[in-house]
């Protein structure tokens, strides 16, 4: 975990339907972002996420 309590995105074993879950509720200190974003935004984010484990 990160010094903000954020989670390691290059290390996470998240599934695309989990991801999307947490952008969409939010969890621990991280903010729900369901009032701004549209479903296909969110979706789109939780794909990006997987890119950054390659890096």
């Amino acid at each position: 975990m990160g010094a903000s309590g954020a989670y390691n995105l290059q290390e996470s074993e998240l599934s695309l339907e989990e991801r999307v879950l947490v952008i969409t509720k939010g969890r621990n200190a991280m903010n729900a972002f369901e009032s701004l974003l549209s479903p296909e935004e969110i979706e789109a984010v939780a794909k990006y996420t997987f890119t950054l484990a390659d890096q």
